[in-house]
């Protein structure tokens, strides 16, 4: 999957915006705790939490050649709830770029679901 992702796009920040873009609008956000389906299980649902988000995300960037990260924090959401949230991170131009699956209003490096957050850890695989 992610070759045919990328496939025709020159740039490795056309290729990270083209799986970002993709997966965004073809996956949907599900509330349940801890990972429990993985990226390909996450992949076969069409929908999975954050820690499952995340984990398609890093997967396919990283089957693509792009290095990925997963981030973790306490997040203030605009819903008024502040809870322990995970997204993925895409090494691109010498920056890390935040790629939160979990709301189809977010894009590539910008996030409108939740406005800030606290004690930010990343890791490069999951450990929960």
């Amino acid at each position: 999957m992610a070759k045919s992702l990328i496939s025709g796009k020159t740039t490795t920040l056309a290729q990270a915006k083209a799986i970002f873009s993709y997966l965004n609008q073809k996956t949907s956000y599900d509330y349940y705790a801890n990972t429990r389906y993985g990226a390909l299980g996450t992949w076969n649902r069409k929908a999975g939490n954050c820690c499952d988000m995340a984990n398609l995300m890093v997967a396919v960037c990283r089957a693509a050649g792009i290095p990925a990260r997963y981030a973790h924090a306490t997040c203030y959401f605009r819903s008024g709830l502040v809870t322990g949230h995970v997204w993925a991170q895409v090494y691109v131009n010498g920056a890390w770029h935040d790629c939160d699956l979990t709301s189809n209003s977010n894009s590539f490096g910008n996030i409108v679901n939740w406005n800030r957050c606290y004690n930010k850890r990343f890791y490069t695989t999951l450990p929960f």
